[in-house]
């Protein structure tokens, strides 16, 4: 049994699943008396143990499928383990899936009674909290109607208001809080800390890394059925993020080498080397690299070497008046072969994109390359937009689809920083003004 301040414990527990390919297969088994298999093992957990100790919040996370939902219901005593043991002190309260518990024939009311009842609750506990768990939920007169008739949102405020009022020992959460409003997950972060100085012992599940880092002192994480890390939640958290991003650019690699990407090539307009009077020479800038650091992104298989703005004069400027030419020159270099598009965005200073095109649209194609390979690609414009601060979003990226996803190998926030003149003279209404045709006519009799 647990020590004193274990508030739960978990040793050498597995879950088997038996599937079954067809229901006459079930009667075949029992028939047999396990003589012989009619099903396939699916192992959901494989040997998983750990201590939580009074008063901690612990973390779990994992990619969809690695048995953290299974885990949880072996805890709250729903799913029976293939093997291990569980040991737990105290009351269970558990938030689950969405609306578990709930009868959706009985009212709120009567669904706050019958679960807090479940819970250990006497008749007389229940009528004491009862107006606090209410209070919480916020859901007006809904309490009194039935809960098949509650919105998601209604439902996960009465679920938590429920497991959070009930003062149980062991508080379990997963991921129902992520239905919530921003004002009611604030309320129920509020709570969570109450609950914590109270030395509630929590169990945290969620998909949310700054959530899982904010409550947990200590994170597990789940991998294919199995434990692959125990520690401070930031670190595991850290390692979790990397691991879903390294397993995202691979499994998006894989679609790209199935040839999803139909796109047309587009062809360098020179060989190397060919470059006409107003072209500028290609520019691999360290300062660029460093300036960037922190506004930078993606996989690194073709990467941002400089980004410049020439005026009409094909001299280099970052202040320009109102609907100025430019050129938008974005050098960049292939790390390892594949074919890119190259998209460029103005932003304003409060991160609005203003405008933008790129190699797709303006010419129809994607651009091939290998690895050490280095191109300029030059996007001519103009600056219809009022007066302030703007800043440029570079994107080389990779379409694996019609539509996005698309894999992105360099997402280069205030890649290049510009400023428009104020012009006194000048009345714009909008942030961007393109000039209109305009006719008045009159109305005949």
């Amino acid at each position: 049994m647990c020590s004193d301040d274990v508030m739960l414990k978990v040793e050498h527990v597995s879950k088997c699943f038996e599937m079954y390919e067809k229901p006459l297969h079930r009667l075949y088994q029992t028939l047999c008396a396990g003589r012989k298999k009619f099903y396939r093992e699916f192992w959901a957990l494989n040997d998983i143990s750990f201590e939580v100790r009074k008063g901690e919040c612990v973390g779990i996370v994992g990619r969809n499928g690695a048995g953290k939902s299974t885990l949880l219901q072996i805890i709250t005593g729903t799913l029976q383990p293939s093997g291990g043991t569980v040991s737990a002190k105290g009351r269970i309260a558990a938030l689950l899936e969405l609306g578990s518990g709930f009868n959706p024939e009985f009212t709120g009311r009567e669904n706050v009674y019958m679960n807090a009842a479940i819970l250990g609750l006497s008749p007389a506990e229940i009528k004491e909290k009862y107006q606090e768990i209410v209070d919480f939920a916020d859901i007006g007169d809904f309490i009194e109607q039935p809960v098949k008739t509650y919105s998601s949102g209604m439902m996960v405020r009465l679920a938590f208001a429920v497991s959070a009022y009930v003062d149980a020992d062991i508080l379990i959460i997963d991921e129902a809080l992520a239905v919530g409003d921003v004002a009611f997950q604030a309320k129920c972060a509020l709570r969570i800390r109450k609950l914590l100085e109270k030395q509630c012992t929590i169990l945290f599940v969620s998909h949310d890394s700054l959530a899982v880092k904010s409550y947990c002192d200590r994170c597990i994480y789940l991998e294919d059925k199995r434990i692959r890390r125990i520690g401070p939640a930031a670190a595991v958290v850290d390692e979790y993020l990397a691991d879903v991003k390294e397993r995202t650019i691979a499994e998006q690699r894989q679609m790209l080498s199935a040839g999803m990407n139909a796109n047309e090539f587009v062809k360098p307009e020179l060989e190397e080397g060919e470059r006409r009077s107003s072209d500028h020479a290609y520019l691999d800038d360290p300062d660029f690299d460093k300036r960037v650091r922190d506004f930078r992104s993606g996989t690194g298989d073709a990467r941002v070497r400089s980004v410049r703005i020439f005026d009409s004069d094909n001299q280099e400027r970052y202040v320009f008046k109102f609907d100025e030419e430019v050129k938008i020159q974005i050098d960049f270099e292939f790390v390892r072969d594949c074919r890119l598009g190259v998209n460029y965005h103005i932003k304003d200073n409060k991160g609005i994109a203003i405008l933008g095109t790129g190699v797709e649209r303006e010419l129809d194609g994607t651009i091939s390359g290998k690895a050490g390979e280095k191109y300029s690609v030059v996007f001519t414009t103009r600056l219809p937009m009022e007066w302030g601060d703007y800043n440029i979003l570079v994107v080389l990226y990779t379409r694996i689809s019609e539509r996005p996803p698309s894999l992105y190998h360099d997402w280069v926030e205030n890649s290049a920083i510009f400023k428009m003149e104020t012009d006194p003279d000048l009345l714009i209404y909008n942030k961007v003004y393109i000039k209109n045709s305009c006719r008045v006519i009159g109305a005949s009799e």
